[in-house]
C-alpha cells in the first residue's frame, strides 16, 4: 500500500537512502551531484519534504522550496525498482496540493534535458526554457552579470545561468565547462 506523508524529525536515515538510491541510477548524477550526508539531512533547507513509502518501506522523496510566488521541486526521486509505478506522480500531486493549500499558483522543476521532461509534461508541466549548469574557474570578469544561483564547492564554481545569460558569456569570451543542460518547466495553479 502505497504512503505518502510528510518528512519529520528522525527520518534522515530514510531520506540519505532514498536520496542516494534513487538518484545513484542518473547518468548525470555523479556530475552534477553528490551524496547527500545524514548531517546534510537534519539540516534540511526546504518548505517541506514529503516520502512514498509502499508497505512501510521508503522508495521515493520530494523537496519544495518557496521563492516568493511560486514552489521550486528542489528534488523528485523514485528508487529505481519502485519507477513507473506512479510513486513520482503521487509525489508531484502531493507536492501540487501542499502548493495550493500555502495559495502558491506556480510550481517549478528543472529537470536535465535527458531526463523526466516527458513525466513533467504528462502531469501538466510546460516548457518555459533553458538553463545551464556551468563550471567557471574565474568569476571576477563576470561578476557583474552573474545571477543569485552561483554554488561554490570547493575550488569549483557552479552557477545556472539561461540560454540568454549563456549566450552573452559566450559573446565576452569567457571560459566556461558546461556540465548539463536542463528544461526548466513549471505548472500553473
Amino acid at each position: 500500500m502505497l504512503r505518502i506523508r510528510r518528512f519529520v524529525e528522525g527520518d534522515e536515515e530514510t531520506y540519505v537512502k532514498v536520496y542516494n538510491e534513487g538518484f545513484s541510477s542518473e547518468e548525470w548524477w555523479s556530475t552534477v551531484d553528490k551524496p547527500v550526508t545524514i548531517t546534510e539531512a537534519s539540516n534540511l533547507d526546504y518548505d517541506a519534504t514529503f516520502l512514498a513509502e509502499v508497505d512501510g518501506q521508503a522508495v521515493g522523496l520530494i523537496d519544495l522550496k518557496n521563492y516568493g510566488d511560486e514552489f521550486h521541486i528542489e528534488n523528485l526521486v523514485v528508487i529505481q525498482d519502485f519507477r513507473r509505478k506512479g510513486i513520482g506522480t503521487k509525489l508531484l500531486n502531493k507536492a501540487v496540493h501542499y502548493s495550493k493549500s500555502k495559495g502558491i499558483k506556480r510550481i517549478r522543476a528543472e529537470t536535465p534535458v535527458q531526463n523526466a521532461s516527458k513525466f513533467f509534461k504528462k502531469n501538466g508541466f510546460r516548457l518555459i526554457k533553458y538553463a545551464f549548469l556551468v563550471e567557471i574557474q574565474d568569476r571576477t570578469y563576470i561578476e557583474p552579470y552573474l545571477n543569485k544561483r552561483l554554488y561554490f564547492e570547493g575550488d569549483h564554481k557552479y552557477w545556472i545561468p539561461s540560454e540568454k545569460e549563456m549566450h552573452f558569456i559566450r559573446k565576452l569570451g569567457v571560459t566556461i565547462k558546461t556540465i548539463t543542460k536542463f528544461k526548466v518547466m513549471v505548472k500553473q495553479l
